[in-house]
């Protein structure tokens, strides 16, 4: 069975690719992003395993040094929205799947339908949140994305749902609620699945998000 095997490290060039043969011979060379992407890509769908470890099916693709990108099922999640200037509120929201784009110093976030793992042609659709416009998540003041979170998707979705919801950018992300989606999070608070096509579809597929 072909081995391919990816070193990253700050004092390399670039991401650095080995491949073993079957008859062992070794050859390895540097990739490009777009390399890495097609490396990662044929990994990802046909769950290469290397030794004890796998790249995991939440892992949708990134260069994992300056970014990755990581899928997250439909499931339960508590948020907190902004009501009125210094009044929160608490909800337990079904959400759909979400797709979570992470930076060194930022974050990107877009919906999915289904409860199956997208597909690199697959449509997205905006997040039903505030906050996020087309996909850029504004994460108030403070430094609370960093380089770590893009090999720690846990981190960067706790950050993401340990900050309130504020009243910016509250329209647009929902077909029901046009000019506001907290209305839409108020409504699904304790409900048991997310309307799904209440989503509002962008004109970009999952592929061209992992790329930009």
């Amino acid at each position: 069975m072909t081995e391919v095997m990816i070193r990253l490290a700050e004092h390399l060039p670039a991401p650095e690719l080995t491949v073993v043969d079957d008859g062992g011979a070794r050859r390895t060379h540097f990739v490009d992003e777009w390399g890495l992407l097609q490396v990662l890509r044929t990994a990802l769908q046909e769950h290469v395993v290397q030794g004890q470890h796998y790249f995991p099916p939440e892992l949708l693709g990134g260069d994992l040094v300056n970014c990755s990108v990581w899928w997250r099922p439909p499931a339960p999640q508590i948020v907190t929205v902004e009501v009125e200037k210094r009044k929160q509120r608490m909800l337990t929201i079904p959400l759909p799947g979400l797709v979570l784009g992470i930076g060194k110093s930022s974050l990107r976030l877009v919906a999915v339908k289904g409860q199956d793992r997208p597909e690199f042609d697959g449509e997205l659709f905006l997040a039903p949140f505030p906050n996020i416009g087309t996909g850029s998540v504004c994460m108030g003041s403070g430094d609370k994305v960093n380089s770590e979170m893009v090999l720690n998707p846990e981190a960067a979705w706790e950050a993401l749902w340990s900050s309130a919801f504020t009243d910016h950018s509250i329209s647009g992300q929902s077909r029901k609620y046009p000019y506001d989606v907290r209305e839409l999070l108020f409504e699904l608070d304790g409900q048991a699945s997310f309307p799904q096509d209440d989503l509002v579809p962008i004109d970009t597929c999952l592929e061209d998000f992992i790329r930009e």
